[in-house]
């Protein structure tokens, strides 16, 4: 299970084409914020759409994202 480390962020202002291109990292984190701020590889692979990627591994793109302790940390059973 990971959980997303909230982060103060500085707000920018982004022009249209910025939003409609958003980053991989960015997708696992907006699913990630809409589970309440955490999320199974299993939720993750289901809900995340991948089909804009250009990659032929998206799970394994998912497990690397996640992997990241900047943005992310793993509980185990009985840690909450």
């Amino acid at each position: 299970m990971y959980l997303f480390k909230n982060q103060l962020v500085n707000k920018k202002i982004l022009s249209e084409t910025q939003l409609e291109i958003m980053k991989q990292h960015e997708d696992v984190i907006k699913i990630i914020e809409k589970n309440g701020g955490w999320a199974t590889l299993g939720f993750l692979y289901h809900h995340v759409d991948t089909s804009g990627w250009k990659t032929k591994t998206p799970f394994a793109t998912i497990r690397r994202i996640v992997q990241d302790e900047h943005f992310f940390f793993k509980i185990k059973a009985g840690q909450l």
